[in-house]
């Protein structure tokens, strides 16, 4: 008998992922455009991610992942710029574009449409890392050996969908449960209705 393993998919089997973008959008169908302009108080004064500002960056990240499986940078796509102090992650995050609810949410369906390519490729290609992601991979890590770059752009070494998709599914929960919890400590959302 055929083995049933070669019909699986990378979606299929890493089902993180599904679960994670499954959530993601569960969240974003209780947003309006009120909710999603408004940014927390800090005590300090200090810059905060507004809720909006979260969303484009799960899917700015998202895209900077799928890149760095292609072997380039893609950070045209970006909505925010990261602070100057990129490295300490301290300092506000510069919009550089128009920004609305509309055009965010198309820009993390943007970033799930290339990842859905990634999703549907056979389980067998989770461990492949292309030539040119091994050469984007080689020129991230002198960037971070010259402290442009954190060192965990290159952790685990060159990438493959096996060592992306928990990283994207760890960063975008991340910030997901962040967005829950600004929006029920804040705003009386309530979430009884699902895991978020």
């Amino acid at each position: 008998m055929e083995s049933q393993i070669s019909a699986f998919t990378i979606g299929e089997a890493f089902p993180s992922y599904g679960i994670c973008v499954g959530r993601t959008e569960r969240l974003l169908a209780k947003l309006t455009p009120e909710l999603f302009d408004w940014r927390p108080p800090t005590p300090d004064g200090s810059w905060h991610f507004s809720i909006g500002e979260s969303v484009a960056h799960i899917a700015d990240v998202a895209h900077l992942f799928y890149g760095h499986l292609r072997g380039y940078w893609n950070f045209e796509k970006m909505f925010l710029a990261p602070p100057a102090n990129f490295v300490g992650q301290q300092g506000e995050w510069k919009r550089t574009r128009d920004f609305s609810f509309d055009a965010a949410l198309a820009h993390l369906s943007d970033a799930r449409n290339s990842w859905n390519e990634v999703m549907a490729m056979p389980a067998e290609a989770a461990n492949e890392t292309s030539d040119a992601a091994v050469a984007h991979f080689e020129e991230a890590s002198q960037a971070v050996s010259s402290g442009n770059l954190p060192p965990y752009f290159t952790a685990g070494g060159p990438p493959s969908p096996r060592k992306m998709i928990p990283w994207l599914v760890e960063h975008e929960t991340g910030h997901r449960c962040s967005i829950v919890t600004l929006l029920r400590t804040f705003h009386g959302v309530s979430f009884k209705d699902g895991w978020y």
